[in-house]
């Protein structure tokens, strides 16, 4: 008959296989940190640890997740030549987020792009807001001037784009 296990010998493999387990969930969360670093309830411990481990992780963003509300074309009386654009920038997402680039196309009457142009945070908010991130569901006044191209110049789109490791990803337009 095979002899008796000893309880310490049991306890050391079960010791061995908690400790095993918790290193694959170790492994598992930091494979898909970023995705998790979303999450409403995970995302901001983990964000926490790797900011502690002096590896911080990108805060989240969505571009689905902001609007653009609001929108205003004037001539500018302080530059001749300019068009002001102002608006609403809003973060539907639920969380916070850092700012998107709003991407501006004017068109013509037939609505082929006569100019385009992303604009970068510190072009449309002031100083101290394009440092800081957006809190989840608020939202901020925006302004940016572009070059008028002249009067065939009727209609634009303002889209919220983002930097994304595959490249640039922008929202889909919604307003002429």
């Amino acid at each position: 008959p095979p002899p008796p296990r000893h309880p310490l010998a049991r306890a050391a493999w079960s010791v061995g296989a908690l400790l095993l387990g918790l290193l694959l969930l170790g492994q598992l969360a930091h494979a898909n940190r970023v995705t998790l670093s979303h999450n409403l309830v995970l995302g901001p411990s983990l964000r926490a640890v790797y900011a502690a481990l002096g590896h911080p992780l990108p805060p989240p963003q969505s571009v689905s997740d902001w609007a653009v509300t609001a929108l205003n074309v004037t001539s500018d009386p302080q530059a001749p030549g300019a068009l002001s654009i102002t608006g609403l920038l809003e973060n539907h997402a639920g969380f916070t987020q850092g700012w998107p680039e709003l991407r501006v196309v004017l068109s013509d009457q037939y609505g082929e792009a006569l100019r385009a142009r992303d604009f970068e945070p510190a072009e449309y908010l002031s100083p101290t807001q394009a440092n800081v991130l957006l809190p989840a569901g608020q939202a901020v006044r925006f302004r940016m001037d572009v070059v008028d191209p002249g009067p065939d110049a009727v209609g634009f789109s303002l889209t919220p784009c983002l930097d994304d490791p595959s490249g640039r990803i922008c929202a889909a337009a919604d307003h002429d």
